[in-house]
């Protein structure tokens, strides 16, 4: 199996070199496969403290981890962190941060490359957070005695660990340090094949999410389309989400408003969604902040699309209702960012292996639709006062009540930092 799992990887390398040919992203992600070595040398000589390091594969997972790296921060100030991105998009979005004393990204999982990453940079723990299983990586984590841990991570009956095939895989995970799972469902899966060191801490997101709405930052452009309208914010969206949103609102007064944040925002997508809301009067939010729309026309656009970065789980607090994008595709993105406020949170069909989707359907905090009529029909029913308070009164209450992931980690790897 070690000979496949490396011939895979090979294979993997020259197909994101291939791919740099016609792909933006694949292009970025050859280019710091190709300049990690030196990167991390560079910071190894310029630092004179332990290392911490945290590995995630995007955005997604580098939100899980956030809150995790500012309590280190916080109670073990003497300590460096590296980050480490398999994604372009995640490590571009983040390489300038304040947050890690340095981010590259991860480079491809050879022996020989785990062994130099290793060699240079001798991390007091490893952090992986989530499914960022690179088995050689483990294997020299292992061989060179660092502890390594996998936080908010989730497993199923069903993935490849606990087939027949799998006792490869588990051997590798019996390495590990540590398994922080969100749920019990998690610790039996590694229970059952011999893995014991295992804690349910939960998901790291809603101790992030908590803190987020904390922070209570305002925006005053955004608090002035949504002054006395129903504001539906599509978070996250793709364009089978924007063709069930621009119909529903076409067939509603200005009384209901929309804010659209695109998954992507690059200037082609952009271009795409200003064209397809063009009917209801669509602007973009950086014209809106550099004066370019003047308030009497501001006053007759239904919808406002944000082309800013990083924003959306802060402006969620002004919406009435919230939908969240990718439900039509591979599957639903963050709805925790959106149901801390405390407002009904809307999606598409696939979100079953979304634990956190599935809970808030059953307590009766979201609801899924699969077309237009099970849209129109959510949207119109949420305008009984009655409804929809009982509903955001669900969705609050179901996040409250999950915080303190990070401590229940913190606590048990006190012993290793």
């Amino acid at each position: 199996m070690q000979c496949l799992y490396d011939f895979f990887i090979q294979l993997f390398g020259l197909g994101i070199r291939l791919a740099g040919c016609r792909s933006v992203k694949a292009k970025a992600l050859a280019q710091g496969h190709k300049h990690w070595k030196e990167e991390l040398q560079t910071f190894a000589v310029q630092q004179k403290a332990p290392v911490i390091w945290f590995h995630v594969a995007s955005l997604g997972e580098y939100e899980q981890g956030i809150q995790l790296m500012e309590s280190i921060r916080e109670h073990y100030p003497s300590y460096k962190i590296l980050l480490t991105f398999f994604s372009p998009s995640g490590y571009e979005h983040c390489k300038n941060n304040s947050l890690a004393d340095k981010v590259c990204y991860l480079p491809l999982d050879t022996k020989g490359n785990a062994r130099e990453f290793l060699k240079i940079l001798r991390p007091k723990v490893a952090i992986f957070i989530k499914y960022e299983f690179w088995y050689n990586f483990l294997k020299e984590l292992a061989l060179e005695h660092i502890p390594v841990y996998f936080v908010a991570v989730r497993f199923r009956p069903k993935q490849y660990f606990f087939r027949f095939y799998g006792s490869w895989f588990v051997g590798h995970l019996k390495t590990v340090s540590g398994f922080f799972v969100q749920n019990e469902i998690s610790k039996q899966c590694l229970y059952k094949v011999g893995i014991n060191q295992v804690w349910v801490s939960g998901d790291t997101r809603f101790d992030r999410v908590l803190k987020i709405k904390e922070s209570k930052e305002d925006f005053p452009w955004i608090a002035s389309f949504a002054q006395q309208k129903r504001l539906i914010i599509a978070g996250s969206s793709w364009p089978n989400d924007e063709k069930l949103l621009k119909l529903y609102l076409e067939k509603q007064g200005l009384g209901c408003r929309l804010i659209l944040v695109p998954h992507e925002i690059h200037l082609s997508r952009l271009d795409a969604v200003l064209k397809e809301f063009q009917s209801l009067g669509a602007v973009l939010y950086s014209s809106v902040k550099k004066g370019e729309i003047d308030a009497s026309h501001f006053e007759r656009v239904k919808v406002l699309i944000i082309d800013e970065v990083g924003i959306l789980s802060k402006i969620y607090r002004y919406a009435d209702i919230a939908y969240i994008g990718g439900g039509f595709g591979k599957g639903i993105h963050n709805v925790l960012e959106a149901a801390v406020y405390g407002i009904p949170v809307l999606f598409g069909p696939n979100y079953g292996k979304f634990g956190e989707a599935l809970d808030l359907i059953s307590c009766g905090g979201a609801f899924s639709v699969a077309n237009e009529e099970e849209l129109e029909y959510r949207l119109n029913s949420l305008k009984d006062p009655s409804l929809w308070k009982i509903s955001s009164a669900k969705a609050e209450e179901y996040v409250s009540s999950h915080d303190g992931a990070v401590e229940i980690v913190l606590k048990q790897m006190s012993s290793e930092l």
